[in-house]
């Protein structure tokens, strides 16, 4: 058998021991930084071992991107090789760490010497060792250290030797002076991002101003801060605008998608620029600059954030067509290329070609229109269709964005294949929409929520459900009327701490389709103004009532804490959500039949809802009455005919 020895195993290397084989957490070994909260507690851990049974030391080295220096914490002594250490949060923006590791020799001759103690064995050899130790470390000394050389070579005595050596400063100075080639750092710097609570728990409401006005008129920035305080009244803390900007003329669409409008057709607003302005213009009969400043001024006032919409798409007309016509795709016969989605048609669109020789001219200008907007006081951006373009651009555009504005925050509406998704995630886009929209089953529910509460996903995608879009109206919405909405709604604002909804279309519980076996909305708001009607068959009191307990309950301001628990009814579906600060526990019924009363068994157990004992009380939070349970089987039955689609239990322990 042929051995070879490799050379770096006889190099310095050889002298480090320790291995650091896993750090958690971390994505592709720090590719991408994890995702955390401000003020939340990092909780670091590591499979570290060594040959033998030596003691091994630990640091976790962090800091803050604005940091010159480690701050450096001591591991936890290991649990079958896994060491932990911890810290707050307290900075936003981008966080580095990693860990370092070495033999304890000190220790390790401690321990030894210790127990030789308690065996009463003869231990003068055991002292000869710890003095050699000590004057082997370091080429300076403090007095401390030659005071207690001094001591310990004169001392006779086992118990005041093992007192000298046990002094704290002793061991700190001896990991001062460890020698540099005897520690090992972790093969990876890891990286973790710390964003607003926004970024964890919102609850996000879809609106169209020009939906606003009476009369049937063109609303605007006024008639939207006239109807803040409805929207403050349903809970909701975020309100995302479709684009603010002039509409194109060239190609305009017309009711219900019609290829040609009429004159005095509004036109989509994603069918972004005019002879006006462009992406960092606004739509006059909107109102004006200083204008939308006070619509940002007096939603603040009232706990909202506005979300713009970034449409990196241009109409026929938008400026940048005359300016930079390289940087769209032109068709062999000269024309250009406008945007399509077969079967769907946009001839209003002309889409950006990244490809374009003149790409970082481009790349600048874009990110100048989230600067200009930032300026204005807007922190948060609905991004359209961010999987259209290179994913390189956003992790660019974001990292600088974020280096200059860590409190901004971007969610992107990318219904795309699950991979391109999660790295649309991993390049900085703080939530995504996601598939929930078309997960109706408990089976479909379940499987999904375990998905994405999962390694390593939990790490770095935060999903945000929305109920609906302006382009997406399910069909479970359509089929099940009123308690439907009711079901799709509570499911939503309580599997995520994250979630939207296109708000006065979903109050009414609008739900007719443009036809049989269609997504899109009849007479759909992005080709016409609508007449904002409060419907008698509104659900904004259970909307209310729900944004409450969710602002209540801070178990329902995380997502991944979720538990399914087994209920024997395929269309009731059970889960918790826990709050392991405040040690509350929610626990949700929801009956997934819009149509029939269903009824069923839900099997509980102590340890998963974090009891101390068998016996507990429910409340129920949207009917406010309570119940006391055993665990083991405990019986449910809601009936949608009687506005009763689902539980939201507080759960509390019985008095002793």
């Amino acid at each position: 058998m042929d051995i070879s020895i490799n050379n770096n195993a006889l190099s310095i290397e050889g002298f480090k021991r320790v291995f650091i084989t896993r750090v958690n957490p971390s994505i592709d070994n720090g590719k991408y930084p994890v995702k955390r909260i401000l003020n939340d507690n990092i909780i670091i851990d590591a499979d570290i071992f060594t040959d033998g049974i030596d003691e091994i030391y630990a640091e976790l080295l962090y800091k803050h991107e604005i940091d010159n220096d480690w701050t450096r914490l001591k591991l936890s002594p290991p649990d079958n090789d896994s060491m932990k250490a911890e810290f707050k949060a307290k900075k936003l923006g981008l966080y580095y760490f990693t860990v370092e590791a070495w033999i304890d020799e000190f220790s390790t001759w401690k321990k030894r010497f210790i127990k030789k103690l308690q065996l009463k064995m003869d231990v003068a050899i055991e002292r000869e060792i710890g003095i050699n130790i000590l004057e082997n470390t370091g080429k300076e000394k403090p007095d401390y250290i030659h005071h207690v050389l001094d001591n310990i070579k004169h001392e006779k005595s086992p118990s005041k030797i093992e007192n000298l050596f046990s002094k704290k400063n002793i061991a700190q100075w001896l990991r001062d002076n460890i020698k540099p080639n005897l520690i090992t750092r972790y093969e990876h710097l890891l990286s973790l991002r710390v964003d607003p609570a926004k970024a964890r728990f919102s609850a996000w409401y879809e609106v169209f101003p020009r939906s606003l006005a009476s009369s049937g008129r063109h609303g605007s920035f006024k008639d939207l801060i006239n109807y803040l305080p409805h929207i403050r009244e349903l809970g909701f803390d975020v309100i995302y605008l479709p684009p603010i900007h002039p509409i194109g003329k060239t190609n305009r669409k017309g009711k219900n998608n019609a290829v040609t409008a009429n004159n005095d057709e509004p036109g989509s607003p994603w069918a972004i620029g005019s002879e006006l302005g462009g992406h960092k213009a606004i739509h006059p009969e909107l109102g004006t600059y200083s204008q939308f400043k006070d619509l940002l001024k007096a939603a603040k006032s009232m706990g909202i954030d506005i979300a713009m919409d970034f449409a990196l798409q241009c109409s026929p007309d938008h400026p940048y067509l005359k300016e930079h016509p390289e940087w769209f795709r032109h068709l062999p016969d000269g024309t250009l290329q406008y945007a399509e989605n077969p079967p769907k048609k946009y001839q209003d669109i002309y889409p950006l070609h990244f490809a374009s020789s003149e790409w970082q001219e481009m790349w600048r200008e874009f990110k100048s229109i989230f600067d200009y907007w930032i300026k204005a006081g807007v922190t948060l951006f609905r991004v359209d269709n961010p999987h259209t373009k290179p994913f390189i651009f956003w992790e660019w555009l974001i990292g600088e964005i974020k280096k200059e504005h860590p409190d901004v925050l971007f969610l992107a509406e990318a219904f795309t294949r699950p991979k391109v998704m999660y790295h649309l995630a991993k390049c900085g886009f703080s939530q995504s929409y996601t598939y929930f929209t078309w997960r109706n089953t408990k089976e479909e529910l379940t499987t999904y929520m375990q998905e994405l509460t999962s390694q390593p996903i939990v790490e770095f995608f935060r999903p945000n459900f929305w109920t609906n879009t302006p382009d997406i109206l399910p069909e479970y919405l359509q089929k099940g009327g009123r308690p439907a909405f009711i079901i799709r709604f509570i499911l939503a604002a309580t599997l995520s701490s994250n979630y939207g909804m296109y708000g006065p279309v979903y109050e009414n519980c609008i739900n007719i389709p443009l036809h049989e076996g269609s997504e899109e909305y009849l007479d759909s708001e992005k080709y016409e103004l609508m007449q904002n009607v409060i419907s008698s068959q509104n659900i904004d009191s259970i909307i209310t009532r729900v944004n409450q307990v969710r602002k209540q309950h801070p178990a329902l301001q995380n997502t991944d804490s979720i538990r399914f628990h087994p209920i024997d009814n395929p269309q009731l579906i059970c889960y918790s959500k826990h709050c392991e600060a405040t040690g509350e526990v929610l626990l949700i019924i929801v009956n997934l039949d819009y149509e029939y009363k269903q009824s069923g068994f839900v099997h509980l157990r102590q340890a998963d809802l974090h009891l101390h004992q068998d016996s507990f009380q429910v409340h129920d939070l949207l009917h406010d009455e309570t119940y006391v349970w055993q665990t083991g089987l405990c019986y449910v039955e809601l009936d949608p005919k009687k506005s009763r689609c689902a539980h939201i239990f507080h759960i509390r322990e019985n008095p002793l």
